[in-house]
């Protein structure tokens, strides 16, 4: 086949599932794939998680966390660790100086040293580039995934007063996406539920489809703090939530939360432990996400785990559609079809009686 005579349109659909680094090693083929590849269509999604630039290949240590001075790989993890930052801002920079506009930009680097310039890296970026069409932002500011820089990290032992940077650069970089006047509309982001965190993340009123994972291991919430979010997250319709209350588990007692919104339509809390809902007041919600594991526990009946019957929620949620629970998805249209369902996914003591029952028979 003459590759040569291949329509434009074909090698665009080519380029469309390559990621950057097989974008630029075909570009270096033949003057016409460059051509193509240079083709802004095909630059319009930064993904810094999966960075194929900043892979390396080295000698794999079998024991890392006991290395020492005279391992090999240990001596060359400066120098990796320079290079991939200088791989990134290069290719950042040529990013900038081609003109291609963002609509998707993602990046897992720690905010937490502020030696590490990271922030500085994704701040810069966010100035200087084109974000007029950006409409997803996939913000992980407290880990990474590079093995370069985890082994870094071990080595150089971050002091702990590093990481207290961590929340006041989120909340800058919020800052200018504000200022950029970025029409992200996607977000997803490690957060700790902060007053301050809160009111910084609502600005940016653009945001409908909103993913909030966890930044602690354990992150106690108060239902003030939850009250807060979605008194300022009014233009939210899509809502994701992890969090793993500590509770249950050390002082025996549960809390249980509010949640009343006017304009939410999916609301997933698959990986939400020991969130338990006294009331739902949600008019226009379409699609509810649970989890059989809503204590962190196996479903049993216990008498000092009075949950509130999701029966009695119904009343607030007219518009319920579709309730996944785990990998099984449960429709109905109308309370009443809703009430024959409930043995399958609700946590009261009734119905997780009547459930038991009903696999015994």
């Amino acid at each position: 086949m003459d590759f040569e005579r291949m329509p434009l349109e074909c090698w665009r659909n080519i380029c469309f599932y390559l990621d950057d680094l097989s974008k630029i090693r075909l570009g270096l083929t033949c003057s016409g794939a460059y051509q193509c590849v240079l083709s802004p269509e095909n630059w319009n999604s930064i993904d810094l998680t999966a960075f194929g630039l900043c892979v390396h290949t080295t000698p794999e240590c079998p024991i890392v966390s006991e290395c020492d001075g005279g391992c090999e790989r240990y001596k060359k993890l400066d120098e990796l660790y320079i290079n991939m930052k200088e791989r990134m801002w290069n290719y950042l920079n040529w990013w900038i100086s081609s003109g291609f506009s963002v609509r998707r930009f993602a990046f897992s680097l720690d905010f937490g040293c502020e030696r590490d310039s990271f922030f500085q890296l994704v701040s810069s970026f966010f100035v200087r580039a084109d974000l007029g069409r950006m409409e997803e932002l996939h913000a992980d500011w407290k880990f990474t995934q590079n093995k370069t820089l985890m082994l870094y990290r071990h080595k150089r032992k971050q002091c702990s007063e590093d990481t207290d940077n961590r929340l006041e650069y989120f909340w800058t970089m919020l800052d200018i996406l504000l200022n950029t006047d970025c029409p992200v509309t996607r977000m997803r982001t490690i957060f700790d539920w902060s007053e301050n965190s809160i009111n910084h993340l609502s600005k940016l009123t653009s945001i409908r489809d909103l993913t909030l994972d966890k930044y602690y291991i354990f992150e106690p919430i108060s239902s003030r703090s939850l009250s807060l979010f979605f008194e300022k997250f009014t233009h939210i319709k899509t809502l994701k939530i992890e969090l793993i209350d500590p509770s249950l588990y050390f002082e025996e007692t549960y809390p249980c939360y509010d949640i009343s919104h006017e304009e939410l339509e999916c609301l997933d809390l698959r990986k939400c432990r020991n969130f338990f809902l006294s009331s739902m007041k949600l008019p226009k919600l379409k699609i509810l996400r649970l989890s059989r594991m809503l204590s962190g526990r196996t479903r049993i009946d216990r008498d000092e785990i009075g949950v509130r019957c999701f029966g009695l929620m119904l009343a607030y949620i007219p518009c319920l559609e579709r309730v996944t629970v785990n990998n099984s998805e449960y429709r109905a249209y109308g309370r009443a079809q809703w009430e024959c369902l409930l043995h399958h996914f609700c946590q009261c003591q009734r119905h997780l009686s009547e459930n038991a029952r009903m696999r015994i028979f």
